[in-house]
């Protein structure tokens, strides 16, 4: 279940820290020249054994799998993929066009199959069938087709054996076919549950545009413009004033202002009205 990215990664690690324990033991301990490339060489190995442990646990962690089923799928796919390089091999083997269609396609969805438990190895138990059974028939039928139509004896008997043949890889390639769909099952039916509220989604939002008000449209700047225009013209306009009235008005603007004189105003002195306060007034 480690692809090129694991690979490269765990190797280039190690080329990393090889030299760089070649170096260590060589100038900063002091050691001969072969000891300290001999434990680069131990550096290298347990660098990259250490690397592959760590991504090894890394997938088991992410699909929560133990090291027996890990251990399992594996092998299943190493031999699955011995498989698949077997079955590209017989393509320039084979000696009819039907039959190199039929190696090409069962060839194909294998691989299809293999790349998708690369992936996620819980479709692993998807696809037992295929792994157990579908395959390796395939491969050990194919196997045969191939050297008995390479042979020079075309009896009847012969002919009949090669079709057949034919006719059962037909009927193994239409199984594959089917391992392919078991094993994309669970995404295609995600797949329609999301096109389903993508669906019901969209309609809500068509239902709710359509309940909303539509908004007048304000014109454009030219026509608000010639309205204006227009409100203009039909306005009343203001009546002429008399010249007469013009120099009244020029001559009432002329007069310059002046400010009111100022009287003092005299303090008078109150008399009492009654004998009570003219007593006490004149006290």
């Amino acid at each position: 279940m480690l692809n090129i990215g694991h690979h490269f990664l765990r190797y280039a690690l190690a080329f990393v820290i090889g030299p760089i324990v070649t170096g260590i033991t060589w100038m900063g301990f002091g050691l001969p020249f072969f000891i300290s490339v001999f434990a680069g060489i131990v550096g290298f190995g347990v660098t990259a054994l250490a690397t592959k442990f760590f991504q090894k646990r890394a997938i088991r962690k992410q699909f929560n799998l133990t090291k027996s089923e890990y251990k399992l799928i594996d092998e299943q796919l190493q031999e699955a993929t011995d498989t698949t390089a077997m079955l590209a091999s017989l393509f320039t083997k084979v000696r009819s066009i039907k039959g190199f269609r039929q190696l090409y396609d069962m060839n194909k969805t294998a691989k299809r199959i293999v790349n998708i438990v690369k992936k996620n190895p819980l479709k692993f138990y998807q696809a037992e069938t295929f792994f157990y059974a579908h395959l390796p028939s395939v491969g050990e039928l194919a196997e045969k087709y191939v050297t008995l139509s390479r042979e020079k004896i075309k009896d009847h008997d012969v002919q009949i054996a090669l079709r057949q043949t034919q006719h059962a890889l037909d009927e193994y390639n239409r199984m594959l076919d089917e391992d392919l769909r078991e094993v994309l099952a669970d995404d295609i039916q995600s797949l329609k549950m999301e096109l389903d509220f993508a669906s019901i989604t969209a309609k809500r939002f068509h239902e709710r545009a359509d309940s909303e008000p539509v908004m007048p449209t304000k014109k454009p700047q030219q026509l608000d413009e010639m309205d204006e225009f227009e409100a203009a013209l039909q306005k009343p306009a203001k009546e002429p004033v008399s010249l007469e009235k013009k120099e009244e008005l020029d001559k009432q603007q002329d007069i310059p202002f002046r400010e009111p004189e100022l009287v003092p105003l005299k303090r008078v002195q109150e008399q009492p009205r009654t004998r009570m306060e003219r007593r006490h007034f004149n006290n």
